[in-house]
């Protein structure tokens, strides 16, 4: 697996270059979202921005990660992709994505880490991770739908 590189954008917001695994199914024409974040106002506004998308069929949001784990290994959620906060009470970010990748179904589902922190140590933590990106929310609505609609086309490009 290819290691992802630090880069910032136009905007000082740190960005990892994506490593995205192949899918384990290519029957994917739109694309599930989990939302997962503790905070309600930020988890309702990008889903906001995912249903805005025609490509994303049903977007998914769970404030708690560790009801999000329960519901994943359940097989109550079947997401195409992850979108998941790194500051949270109980587990963050790092402790869910180790945990949801001891979940056979899931194991190559891609995860983005859509997080307020641009904090060094976390992207550099991120930079070890199996993750897809590392995205740090934008104050502006319309940033994070363009954000969310470019992880959305990259996510569908694989089952092509």
């Amino acid at each position: 697996m290819m290691q992802p590189t630090q880069t910032r954008d136009d905007n000082d917001i740190m960005v990892l270059n994506e490593t995205w695994r192949p899918p384990l199914s290519r029957n994917v024409w739109r694309v599930n979202v989990l939302v997962v974040d503790d905070d309600p106002a930020d988890a309702q506004l990008i889903a906001r921005a995912l249903r805005n998308n025609t490509d994303v069929r049903e977007v998914f949001i769970c404030n708690s990660p560790t009801k999000a784990l329960l519901d994943l290994e359940a097989g109550r959620v079947q997401p195409t992709i992850i979108l998941l906060d790194i500051r949270m009470p109980q587990i963050d970010g790092f402790q869910f994505l180790d945990s949801l990748r001891l979940i056979p179904a899931m194991a190559d589902v891609p995860v983005v880490f859509l997080t307020t922190s641009a904090l060094w140590q976390d992207v550099k933590q991120a930079n070890g991770c199996a993750i897809s990106g590392y995205i740090v929310k934008p104050n502006s609505y319309d940033e994070l739908k363009a954000r969310l609609d470019a992880v959305v086309a990259k996510v569908l490009s694989l089952y092509k």
